[in-house]
């Protein structure tokens, strides 16, 4: 058959593809199975072989009784897909195709698959795509809603709060959690609502600017406004609201900010009151006339302050301290040293290089000023950790994403943050008889909550801190991966207790 069935190309990939396929083939998705691996081949975009794929997805609608399709890119053409839907619409009314594809596959799969648009009903845009793009590039390469379709984020979660704008959330379990996204959109009652978007000239609420936007979900009696912001500094931004248009009376309206965990804290903002941003985040509001009761926002100030005592405050003015020891990998060219009133840790991106040293009892707050510098690192970014025996907490920069990692012993989360190559950060890990607070500052006095954990998985006061590029459970192991040289720095470091 030629090439008819299996697409022509290098060869290469699984030894069974290479032994008896003999070139002339390009490999595709390889997966390790037991007890023999599934090593796939790109097919040919036209060829008789559809008809076989068809007969079998009949098969499955009538005997397995599928409820439709995910779609990880492909390489047929509309032809076939339209005889996918219709087979399904014949079998199972009511399936749903969903589509998934990445920047490495196709440079604009919008463009690419929009032929096969009409006969889909879900996005999944997508692997390898930079969340920190403008908002036209969200609208027409993500969304799907100039489309008609809907979609999900994929790549590090992507953004929460821009995802809202366009009615987004990230697939759980691929990318974190959405569910508390899920539980506000279900109390308020989102099915039932219309979605107005920034770009719509009926949209009830605006901000106007350009880098902080505004998408509006109307109820009959409330309304869920979603803001999320472009800028790069914290800003207030006035909402303009049409009152008329959503038939509620400014003298009685509450704007409320509900919480959602890992989204938003509950607070109750006045009509006419600007409305607090930070870089990379928004807010999720519920406009209407019910009576909250909830705390006000509590200001960029830092609410902690007068709380707490030092135990220590290291600036490294006279060098490392002699309480400190560097801990580092071997790997030839690594260094930390005591550079113009900081600690300097010169490395690649995924090396360990990180000073540590013991802590007295009931230390419950570290604070780290850092600098990322160009310093490359991911999950080896430069950050602040606690140890508590044999369990590690860690906060860290990925300034290169535009994010901060949290690690609590299991899996980094990842959250996005105003993170940027070369400016100072400063990261908090502060505890109750509860929770565990992670946080974040531009300035070393507004901070912005990160994560926050339950203080019994970290029981007792933490004995160690570490500070630097580390392993996530705090000891000294490299990714073991090629990456670039750079510099990063550790400005200073304190440890506190609260005041009695």
């Amino acid at each position: 058959l030629d090439d008819e069935v299996i697409a022509p190309g290098d060869d290469g990939g699984y030894p069974w593809l290479r032994e008896h396929l003999h070139g002339d083939y390009t490999p595709a998705w390889y997966q390790p199975l037991d007890p023999e691996p599934c090593a796939a081949i790109v097919n040919s975009g036209e060829s008789r072989w559809y008809n076989y794929y068809l007969e079998g997805l009949d098969w499955l609608a009538r005997e397995v009784e599928i409820d439709g399709l995910y779609l990880d890119d492909v390489s047929f053409d509309r032809r076939i897909l339209k005889r996918v839907r219709k087979i399904l619409k014949r079998q199972r009314p009511g399936s749903l195709i969903d589509l998934h594809s990445n920047t490495g596959f196709s440079i604009q799969p919008a463009n690419q698959y929009m032929e096969f648009f009409p006969y889909i009903d879900r996005l999944w845009f997508g692997e390898s795509f930079n969340y920190e793009r403008e908002p036209d590039y969200w609208l027409t390469e993500i969304s799907g809603i100039p489309f008609g379709l809907m979609g999900e984020m994929l790549q590090d979660g992507g953004n929460p709060w821009r995802g809202m704008l366009y009615g987004m959330t990230t697939r759980m379990p691929w990318s974190g959690n959405p569910g508390g996204l899920w539980r506000a959109w279900d109390e308020f009652g989102i099915d039932r609502a219309e979605m107005l978007g920034y770009w719509d000239d009926d949209c009830p609420v605006s901000t106007g600017r350009n880098d902080i936007l505004a998408t509006a979900y109307v109820g009959d009696d409330a309304t869920l406004v979603s803001i999320a912001t472009w800028a790069l500094e914290p800003e207030w931004c006035d909402l303009s609201i049409d009152w008329d248009g959503l038939g509620l009376d400014p003298g009685r309206a509450t704007i409320y900010a509900p919480p959602i965990e890992d989204f938003q804290e509950e607070t109750l903002f006045q009509v006419g009151e600007p409305i607090p941003l930070v870089p990379r985040r928004g807010w999720l509001l519920i406009v209407s006339e019910e009576a909250v009761e909830a705390p006000p926002f509590p200001g960029f100030e830092d609410q902690e302050a007068g709380e707490w005592e030092p135990v220590f405050v290291e600036t490294f003015e006279d060098g490392l301290p002699a309480e400190w020891d560097v801990r580092m990998t071997d790997y030839p060219g690594t260094t930390v040293e005591p550079v113009d009133d900081a600690i300097e840790i010169h490395s690649e991106a995924h090396r360990s290089a990180y000073i540590e040293r013991d802590l007295p009892a009931e230390v419950g707050m570290i604070v780290a000023k850092l600098n990322p510098g160009d310093d490359g690192g991911q999950t080896w970014g430069i950050g602040v950790g606690l140890g508590f025996g044999e369990k590690f907490l860690r906060i860290n920069l990925r300034a290169g994403e535009g994010r901060t990692g949290v690690d609590g012993g299991i899996m980094q989360m990842l959250d996005p943050g105003p993170v940027e190559p070369g400016r100072d950060a400063w990261l908090r890990l502060r505890m109750d008889d509860r929770w565990i607070y992670a946080e974040m500052s531009t300035n070393g006095e507004w901070w912005l909550p990160i994560r926050t954990l339950e203080r019994r998985a970290f029981p007792g006061w933490p004995d160690r801190v570490a500070v630097g590029k580390m392993h996530p459970h705090g000891r000294v192991e490299d990714a073991g991966l090629p990456s670039e040289w750079g510099d990063c720095r550790i400005l200073e470091v304190g440890a506190y207790r609260r005041s009695e």
